[in-house]
């Protein structure tokens, strides 16, 4: 029950994110890897995380459009985008207490 609710807070996050940061996927930030998730969530926490790694590993072909990146040289071109890495630890945090 608890993780069920935390789980559609996600969705909520990611919606809030998205408004207060200006920023949609493909601008090279958490939302690359917080996106997929939620679409995932109906399968389950593990499902999650493995939708979020695969957000995180394609940001380092984008550009920084949005956050501290864009002022990076190249807008962080070439690299992972921290904030997307975060959304994986955290998600692979809930995934061993879950279980």
């Amino acid at each position: 029950m608890i993780l069920r609710s935390f789980l559609e807070e996600v969705g909520l996050l990611r919606a809030r994110i998205e408004k207060l940061g200006e920023v949609s996927a493909g601008d090279k930030s958490m939302v690359d890897a917080l996106r997929p998730a939620v679409a995932a969530t109906d399968n389950g926490v593990s499902a999650m995380v493995e939708a979020a790694k695969e957000g995180r590993e394609a940001t380092p072909t984008m550009t920084a459009r949005r956050g501290r990146a864009q002022y990076v040289e190249h807008g962080g071109t070439g690299h992972v985008d921290p904030g997307a890495a975060s959304v994986v630890i955290l998600l692979e945090t809930l995934a061993e207490i879950a279980t």
